[in-house]
């Protein structure tokens, strides 16, 4: 199968601009300590329709175990039945996702303006 031509939403928000791999980290540290840290944070609007915007049931779930639930990644693939670089895959394209909608886009503005 080859690659997709729809635009996902952060490409769509973001162009093709390119966050490095330790640009990401930083992202996925504030996501884990955010929700690890706060209930109320696990429960807001904005999380929930962030999530809304995941498009993929499969890469939503994975995401909302791992951050959400606070789930590690083998877990989660042992778990659902998948290969650990799946669930990786699905939660860095989910990650991508949420971070472009998650307050407009918050979380990835400091390191694409």
């Amino acid at each position: 199968m080859g690659k997709k031509n729809q635009l996902d939403l952060f490409e769509s928000a973001y162009g093709t601009i390119d966050i490095s791999d330790d640009e990401w980290y930083i992202i996925r540290t504030n996501l884990r300590t955010l929700f690890k840290r706060s209930r109320r944070a696990r429960r807001s609007s904005q999380v929930r329709l962030a999530l809304q915007e995941i498009k993929r049931s499969d890469d939503r779930m994975l995401f909302e175990k791992h951050f959400i639930q606070g789930q590690n990644i083998n877990k989660i693939a042992i778990d659902n039945y998948y290969d650990e670089s799946t669930v990786r895959t699905y939660i860095h394209r989910a990650t991508k996702e949420f971070a472009a909608a998650y307050c407009d886009g918050l979380l990835i503005k400091p390191f694409v303006e």
